[in-house]
């Protein structure tokens, strides 16, 4: 009986685990093919000058969102929040590269900058420079129930558009 407990156990797992990589390559497809015409293709309702809800979000991730700024065009980005430090940050960037990596070649470009206060990360398919940047930041929320500023960690998941194609 136990035996069939661990291995049920293992196969829900595991199944949850495909199904997130699943998941995280077919929104990896749909958000960087829709980075080459603007984002039509994932872009939402409007949420103000420059911002817009999407219709894509990377499983784990919230406040998913496409954003405009003058100098580098738009952008796909999304928020994992909560870290109670930056090494807390940084192994969940290491989380969603796990997860991510099988949705890129077998050789991708993986670029990492461990600076001492934050760690920003690219990783690339390299047959179609397809890419997604990852990177720590500390930011300050309002807990409404102890009625104090909280200092925490979010790990930040980037998709500029695509200007050259």
């Amino acid at each position: 009986m136990k035996k069939t407990f661990v291995i049920a156990s293992l196969l829900i797992l595991f199944g949850r685990t495909a199904f997130a990589q699943d998941n995280a390559c077919n929104v990896f497809e749909r958000v960087t093919n829709a980075a080459r015409s603007g984002f039509a293709d994932v872009r939402g309702a409007a949420k103000g000058p420059d911002r817009w809800a999407v219709t894509a979000s990377f499983p784990g991730f919230e406040q998913c969102e496409l954003t405009r700024a003058d100098k580098i065009g738009t952008s796909y980005s999304c928020k994992k929040t909560g870290f109670a430090s930056l090494d807390a940050a940084k192994d969940g960037i290491r989380s969603v590269t796990k997860v991510v990596l099988p949705c890129l070649d077998a050789d991708p470009l993986v670029s990492v900058n461990d600076m001492k206060t934050m760690l920003i990360m690219m990783l690339m398919r390299t047959s179609d420079q397809r890419s997604i940047n990852l990177s720590t930041l500390e930011s300050s929320r309002l807990d409404t129930e102890a009625l104090k500023v909280v200092k925490e960690w979010v790990v930040t998941l980037t998709v500029f558009q695509d200007r050259d194609r």
